[in-house]
């Protein structure tokens, strides 16, 4: 079984969180064992409702050092093969957690990208 941790930033219910819940929803449960780190909000309730693994984590800024330190031992705990990350906050927490968890391939996707000509 293909172990998958996803993390957002945001657990609002705008476009990410929605993501998020539909990613993690739509993965095969026979192939996928997935994880959704998160900080508090309607979407750990949407994730539940699904009975999605998730783990609240507040997440203050893209140098939150205490949240560095939870993300790292979530993903300690759970060894994913995957770590999916969504958005600037996730992202920079993310990087910075899961820097010395070898064999994680590391996926980023960026879902505010404003190009200024």
């Amino acid at each position: 079984m293909i172990k998958v941790a996803i993390i957002s930033g945001d657990s609002s219910t705008t476009g990410v969180p929605s993501h998020v819940a539909t990613l993690s929803r739509g993965l095969d449960k026979k192939k996928f064992e997935v994880l959704v780190i998160c900080p508090p909000g309607p979407l750990v309730g949407t994730l539940k409702k699904h009975h999605i693994l998730c783990k609240e984590i507040k997440m203050r800024g893209v140098l939150d050092r205490a949240g560095d330190h939870k993300i790292r031992q979530e993903l300690m705990n759970f060894k994913p093969d995957i770590a999916h990350f969504h958005g600037m906050r996730a992202g920079w927490l993310v990087r910075l957690a899961a820097r010395k968890l070898k064999n994680v391939k590391k996926i980023y996707s960026e879902h505010q990208w404003v190009n200024e000509l």
